[in-house]
């Protein structure tokens, strides 16, 4: 048996305890679910379903997973997985539960959100799993790229989609990279996105220059 695989067919968990886990980071203003059109030609005419978070000059975004750990017989190395005050994986001992080529598992950088439906506190990975004669499925956010506000514009098109041109002194729109469109589940939400962002932006010192960067995992994203 495998000591982890993807849990696709998992249900998914109340959408609340995404807002819990992240509620102590420092600096979020906003977070929540949205639909995100990918980053080239080929993937713009779909859709994926992102985690954003919008700290104070930047908008995260994260992937949902999960992950199902196979019961365990004895002492294993659950315990070399660490996080912080809000459920980020800081450290990774080398492990049967890292992620490796061919086998899923935790990475650095993983927020831990609940463990078997329920919300994971404190992010105490070997307590949730005090009981290894079952399996046991953890419900995570992966982080898949970010956009820079300092200098970005903000637009809403139609009543429920959010257009982000990033910007920077030279150009307002780097290439290679179109437009972010971000579709939220109701027009009350996107306008409060994009109050929220607006506002963030404005925060930043307009003279700060944000570097642009992109992968190519971003581009397909």
């Amino acid at each position: 048996m495998e000591d982890v695989k993807e849990a696709d067919d998992a249900p998914t968990v109340d959408p609340s305890l995404h807002a819990a886990a992240l509620g102590s980071r420092p600096g979020v203003l906003r977070v929540g679910f949205l639909q995100k059109e990918g980053g080239n030609a080929l993937t713009r005419i779909f859709t994926a379903k992102r985690f954003f978070v919008l700290l104070g000059g930047r908008l995260e975004y994260y992937e949902e997973r999960r992950l199902k750990i196979a019961p365990s017989k004895g002492d294993d190395d659950i315990a070399g997985i660490k996080t912080n005050d809000w459920n980020l994986v800081v450290f990774i001992r080398p492990t049967k539960y890292q992620d490796a080529p061919g086998r899923p598992g935790f990475v650095l950088g993983d927020v831990l959100i609940a463990c078997d439906g329920a919300l994971l506190e404190g992010g105490n990975l070997s307590a949730a799993l005090a009981d290894r004669t079952t399996a046991h499925t953890i419900t995570l956010l992966r982080r898949k790229g970010e956009v820079p506000l300092g200098r970005a514009l903000f637009e809403s098109v139609g009543e429920t989609r959010l257009r982000i041109t990033v910007a920077t002194k030279e150009l307002v729109q780097p290439p290679g990279r179109p437009p972010y469109l971000l579709i939220a589940p109701d027009q009350p939400s996107r306008d409060a996105w994009l109050q929220a962002l607006t506002l963030a932006a404005a925060s930043e010192k307009m003279d700060t220059e944000v570097p642009w960067t992109t992968t190519e995992e971003e581009m397909d994203e």
